[in-house]
This record gives C-alpha cells, structure tokens and sequence, in this order.
C-alpha cells in the first residue's frame, strides 16, 4: 500500500441528512478531559460556558439570538462542522462524534 490517507473526521452536508448526533465527547476524555454534550436537538450545534464548564444543546429556535449565561453572559458557539472544531475545555484535539442514522 502507498500514498497518503485521507480521513475527514466530520460529516458532510449530504450525511449530516441522514444522521442525528447523539452526543459529542473530547477524545481526550480518557485523560481526564470531561467535556461531554448530549444532543437533544437535530442540530450540529452547542453552547458552553466556560466560567461553569457547561456545554448544551439547544433546539435552533431558541438558540436563535445567542445563549447567555445568567452568571457569566453570552456563551461560545461551537459548530460541529467546522475544520477547525477542537474541544473548548482543552483545546488540544477533535470533538468524538456519537451519530445514528435516521430514515
């Protein structure tokens, strides 16, 4: 076997159709990261407060104008999608996907 492997980690706009997340969690989970979100919306999206250590999920409706936290004010948007999506409390890998098809 020769050349390079391409691994693309995050799912397309064609996929993402066909897929709901269920729950993200930082691949270094195992070493002590704790972010994880479950995912009770279909959407690719989560809100975190980094003052609390809180990420949720939210319907796109009510996410519309932005999160705020009562304590702390406006919460970080993190976009599934995006090349560049690395875990907001370590900053140091990818966010695990956790997925299920939907018909």
């Amino acid at each position: 076997m020769g050349g390079d492997l391409e691994f693309e980690p995050y799912f397309n706009k064609e996929e993402i159709q066909h897929r709901r997340i269920l729950m993200v969690h930082c691949e270094n989970n195992d070493k002590g990261c704790p972010l994880v979100v479950e995912f009770k919306h279909p959407n690719n999206t989560f809100y975190y407060c980094k003052a609390d250590g809180i990420a949720v999920n939210l319907d796109d409706k009510a996410a519309a104008a932005g999160v705020v936290c009562k304590q702390h004010g406006p919460m970080s948007r993190y976009i599934l999608l995006k090349d560049d999506n690395v875990c907001p409390i370590c900053q140091d890998t990818t966010l695990a996907i956790l997925s299920a098809g939907i018909n």
